[in-house]
């Protein structure tokens, strides 16, 4: 069952990238059709057109370029998802590369994490929702920092883990998840609870 469901987000992922690709593609002929609209004074459809062209940008913008496919197909789906839900999203990602992590594990790993810092920001004021990422490749090592915004005191900090949604049993399968890939590449992983703030590091050897 786990691997189903890791193919079918996988795939859910990779149709948004590829829509996205196909929007960068067709530019030219959407701005000819606004030119078009403009020259035969038609403002109106022209303003209606751009709109929904930039509201098309915004929900599936490709802002990360690492030369590594999934994590490009991942962390571009997850920015536009927290954008949607009015979280400041930062990131800070090298250029890595193709790995040897599969890419199922890859999404396992990379989009459970991310799944799990925009659920806690949902808990939160939309003011103070905010995520860093930052991923790195060096000396055969890929390192991940993920930083996310939580909501204060000490009883929601204390139970960070427990999930409110009904699928309990689907969110444990997330967390499992991530220790799976970590555990099957010997990577290392570590979390800091802060008063506001949650950390996650994971490290993990590419040879």
């Amino acid at each position: 069952m786990r691997n189903d469901l890791l193919e079918s987000n996988y795939q859910s992922l990779r149709k948004a990238y590829d829509e996205n690709r196909m929007l960068y593609h067709d530019f030219k002929n959407h701005m000819l059709a606004v030119n078009q609209f403009i020259r035969e004074k038609r403002n109106e459809e022209a303003s209606e057109y751009i709109n929904t062209y930039i509201h098309c940008i915004l929900n599936i913008n490709q802002r990360v370029e690492s030369g590594c496919k999934i994590i490009d197909i991942i962390v571009n789906c997850k920015i536009a998802e927290a954008l949607e839900k009015q979280i400041d999203f930062k990131y800070e990602i090298d250029y890595i590369g193709e790995i040897g992590i599969e890419n199922i594990d890859m999404c396992a790993l990379l989009a459970n994490l991310l799944d799990n810092a925009i659920e806690a920001c949902e808990k939160i004021e939309n003011e103070k929702r905010w995520i860093s990422l930052k991923i790195k490749k060096k000396n055969d090592m890929l390192f991940i920092l993920i930083e996310n915004s939580i909501k204060e005191g000490g009883k929601e900090t204390r139970n960070f883990f427990q999930t409110r949604k009904e699928d309990k049993v689907f969110h444990g399968l997330g967390m499992k998840s991530i220790d799976n890939v970590i555990q099957k590449y010997d990577g290392h992983k570590e979390y800091k609870i802060q008063k506001d703030k949650f950390q996650t590091y994971i490290s993990i050897p590419l040879d």
